[in-house]
């Protein structure tokens, strides 16, 4: 019975073939559509407040941050564009924003790695997940969106990223600088970690369609998708 079935499988024309795939599309579209309204990610957050710093080990490449004035700063906006997959005019309007991004690079190969900073003071809403985004609030920075490039993993430059940004945002007025990862993200959770960022809370965003549940800490509330959310909330720093 199998072999039947199998040689009937196997010899099908290409018109039968073609039928097939044609009537398993539209599953695979409603499949696709719901997960994009229905979904659970769970994050965990990270504070860094000066306390504990990481030993630096020798050199490495240049790292530097631009705030988008300049020419040397237009061709790390492009860079970050083409090598990141992120459209030029959202990086120039972050840029334009107040949002700083950190680098590093070598004469050699051009740019490794890098990520965005956030400084106390700037109101502009950050993308958080699931369609909900973060007021960062006075007195605290933000780092997010750090990407290492395949060909420069396994060099520490995101520690060292996360290293030099949280220096630089505590000499610019911060308190606490603030960041989180997906918690199934163990290499990110590593470097965080290793720059000196301490564990806040675990966070677990349910989305079902145009409403998301939050639970921290065995808190739970609804909001709407779109909504903003404190980073001093998520982070521990409340009181």
């Amino acid at each position: 019975m199998f072999v039947k079935f199998y040689y009937r499988w196997a010899t099908r024309s290409g018109q039968q073939r073609r039928d097939e795939r044609r009537s398993v599309l539209p599953l695979r579209r409603w499949y696709w559509h719901v997960r994009r309204y229905v979904s659970r990610r769970q994050v965990i957050t990270f504070q860094h407040d000066g306390k504990s710093w990481p030993v630096r080990h020798g050199n490495g490449p240049d790292i530097g941050i631009t705030d988008g004035a300049g020419p040397q700063a237009e061709g790390i906006a492009r860079a970050v564009a083409a090598r990141g997959g992120l459209p030029l005019p959202v990086v120039q309007a972050r840029l334009q924003a107040g949002h700083r991004i950190v680098h590093a690079s070598t004469a050699e190969a051009g740019l490794l790695a890098w990520g965005w900073i956030v400084l106390p003071g700037l109101a502009m809403g950050v993308g958080f997940e699931s369609g909900l985004s973060l007021e960062i609030g006075d007195g605290m920075s933000y780092l997010y969106d750090f990407v290492t490039l395949s060909a420069a993993r396994g060099q520490g430059l995101y520690r060292q990223l996360l290293d030099y940004a949280a220096h630089f945002c505590l000499a610019h007025g911060a308190v606490t600088v603030g960041i989180y990862c997906r918690a199934e993200n163990l290499a990110s959770h590593r470097g965080i970690v290793a720059a000196g960022f301490q564990d806040g809370r675990t966070v677990t965003v349910l989305r079902l369609g145009p409403w998301a549940r939050l639970t921290v800490l065995g808190r739970s509330w609804w909001c709407r998708v779109g909504s903003r959310l404190t980073l001093r909330a998520l982070i521990g720093t409340d009181p």
